[in-house]
């Protein structure tokens, strides 16, 4: 079996001749994921009691238009994030 076996690749590397052997280096494209952001995030609001740590002892009508404020501020947080990431879909 170890005669056949280097019988083989004799008659192999005999019938080959000198061939040249060329290996080019390929270029593989490989996709990845990325966070897409085109403009830099806005800071989210803070919080009605970060805000305002006396809270409990504002009338309604005080923390009615600070919720008011607050919504405002949300909305327009909303949008400035919307602007930023606009361009991902």
């Amino acid at each position: 079996m170890k005669y056949s076996t280097l019988l083989l690749a004799t008659l192999l590397t005999a019938c080959g001749g000198s061939a040249v052997v060329e290996s080019r280096p390929e270029i593989v494209k490989v996709p990845v994921t990325v966070p897409c952001l085109s403009g830099e995030r806005p800071t989210p609001p803070d919080s009605l009691k970060a805000k305002h740590p006396d809270w409990a002892w504002y009338s309604v009508k005080q923390k009615a238009e600070y919720a008011a404020a607050q919504a405002l501020r949300h909305q327009s947080y909303g949008q400035e994030l919307n602007a930023a990431t606009g361009a991902c879909k």
